[in-house]
């Protein structure tokens, strides 16, 4: 008998706790200005309260993170924009237990 079924065998199924399901998808808006491109959102539904948010700019390979730490409100300034440019966003919403959101549908802004 391998050791994990002998385990399994004497202490049971172990239930995880704080595994519940990810939280909502955020609800996305943007808008361009001399500083950049504004994205805004509506906080996702989850049981487990939203900490944070993950934002994504689409990129030649995919969505790339754009965010070097989590975003705690539900707003974030992406200023690292150029001129004449059109750009691709969506975000993702963190619960306390680290569970991650599908991602909010896309929208795309032009910076003037």
């Amino acid at each position: 008998m391998r050791r994990s079924h002998l385990i399994f065998l004497l202490l049971g199924p172990l239930a995880l706790s704080g595994c519940g399901s990810a939280p909502g998808s955020a609800t996305l808006t943007g808008s361009s200005s001399q500083y950049g491109v504004q994205l805004s959102w509506s906080a996702g539904a989850s049981a487990d309260p939203v900490v944070s948010y993950n934002v994504y700019r689409e990129q030649t390979a995919g969505f790339a993170q754009i965010n070097s730490s989590p975003v705690t409100t539900t707003s974030y300034m992406d200023s690292s924009t150029a001129s004449g440019q059109a750009y691709v966003y969506m975000v993702e919403s963190v619960d306390g237990n680290g569970n991650v959101s599908d991602p909010s549908d896309t929208v795309s802004v032009s910076v003037p």
